[in-house]
């Protein structure tokens, strides 16, 4: 599933990153060409600078960390609860 992260710059949403998932822990963040050589992108997070590469995320290796900013999209709670049903995972 391609995820898109959009930032709030200059009073309207702006198409920034994906994040595509690579196996069970692991994906790709990389911001978007359009964004990366348009007029002022800022980054989403210190720890991913823009550029026109890509990061990778391995949970099984811890290579690197997940950026913080991605866990903060993670629900909570019932939300948690009713997406993990909804995808037929359990907690663990």
């Amino acid at each position: 599933m391609r995820s898109i992260i959009e930032v709030f710059q200059d009073e309207q949403w702006i198409p920034a990153a994906e994040v595509m998932p690579r196996g069970s822990l692991k994906a790709t963040f990389e911001y978007l060409i359009d964004y990366v050589f348009g007029a002022h992108p800022l980054p989403i997070s210190f720890k991913l600078p823009v550029s026109a590469g890509y990061h990778g995320i391995d949970a099984e290796t811890g290579a690197p960390d997940c950026p913080a900013v991605l866990l903060d999209l993670v629900p909570k709670g019932p939300g948690r609860k009713r997406l993990l049903h909804e995808l037929g995972r359990d907690e663990g």
